[in-house]
């Protein structure tokens, strides 16, 4: 809003790249009815209503843990707050997809003893790889210097690894 480049600003971009990796769809689509053109309106207005399973990629098929996916829209909801001191930083911020990415592992490894035991059909898995190469486009690592140009600046490096 101030046409400044902060941490802050960083991360309620960053927010925003979450919610479209989670969503698979654009920030703003203006093709789409007036109430969902804004994604982070859209599906933080969903995610408040209990409806959050809606706006995920529907191409996951359910193949995640719904508590890892609260995680992640939660901290998405953090970082695109209005005022930037409302945000989280990016070190809390890797801290909750961090633990997303642990309950999510964990949901694999249950999903994989099960099917092991013969409970679940085993399935190609395309359409949960092509979601998990999207996000891992998306959370390539990241390397950003914050600070005056004198050296005096916060690095901060942020690696997200989608297994």
């Amino acid at each position: 809003m101030r046409q400044q480049l902060t941490q802050s600003s960083d991360v309620y971009s960053f927010g925003v790249v979450l919610l479209e990796v989670l969503c698979a769809r654009p920030v703003i689509n203006p093709a789409l009815p007036r109430d969902q053109v804004n994604l982070p309106e859209w599906a933080l207005e969903r995610k408040r209503r209990g409806l959050l399973e809606t706006v995920v990629d529907r191409r996951l098929d359910g193949g995640y843990d719904l508590e890892s996916v609260r995680q992640l829209a939660e901290v998405a909801e953090k970082c695109v707050a209005d005022e930037g001191r409302d945000r989280p930083s990016i070190g809390q911020v890797l801290w909750h997809l961090e633990t997303a990415l642990q309950l999510h592992q964990a949901h694999l490894q249950s999903s994989s003893a099960s099917a092991a035991a013969g409970d679940l059909e085993p399935s190609d898995g395309a359409s949960a790889s092509n979601s998990i190469r999207r996000a891992e486009e998306a959370a390539e690592t990241a390397g950003v210097t914050y600070g005056d140009g004198h050296g005096d600046g916060e690095a901060v490096e942020l690696r997200v690894e989608v297994l």
